[in-house]
């Protein structure tokens, strides 16, 4: 079983521990990451492989929850071992903005990463119980996917009016 560490609005660890599928009280949340992998002005995708999501076989970057101990920036270099075998190192790695986020029952703060680097889809090893396939796609093509539900859409993050402006200048 997994667990993480709980935090309030200012970003204070609290005295409590939760495991992963139970809820919060209000006004405390964990840690999530999520990592843009930008090769020629395309992102690296993930195809999840879980038909118990909320909409099955949907689009997202590779992410994960921060575990109890773990910080954010280690988090998302283990995730994305994990998930698609890419080994990153701390110093390429720029964390680009932080959202608090409310999705369904979770509430939790959202550390957005970004790299610039040259990966081959064929060199990675992919987790088969949590990823279904691999592809490089553009801005324009990840937010044609969010209007058609094809890609895992937290509101207040990606329809934040500035979110892929930020990206953008990366």
């Amino acid at each position: 079983m997994e667990y993480f560490d709980v935090f309030d609005k200012d970003l204070t660890k609290l005295d409590k521990v939760m495991e992963r599928g139970t809820s919060l009280n209000k006004g405390e949340f964990h840690k999530v990451v999520q990592i843009w992998i930008k090769n020629s002005n395309k992102y690296l995708i993930q195809q999840r492989n879980k038909r118990e999501d909320r909409v099955p076989y949907q689009w997202a970057l590779t992410s994960g929850a921060v575990l109890q101990g773990e910080e954010p920036l280690d988090s998302i270099i283990r995730e994305t071992k994990e998930e698609i075998g890419l080994e990153l190192q701390k110093d390429e790695i720029k964390n680009i903005s932080t959202y608090f986020v409310k999705h369904h029952k979770a509430s939790f703060i959202m550390y957005v990463y970004f790299v610039e680097k040259d990966v081959k889809i064929e060199g990675l090893v992919i987790d088969k119980e949590e990823v279904k396939e691999l592809k490089y796609s553009s801005v324009r093509e990840i937010k044609q996917m969010i209007r058609r539900d094809e890609f895992w859409n937290y509101p207040e993050q990606f329809e934040a009016p500035n979110y892929f402006k930020v990206l953008e200048k990366e």
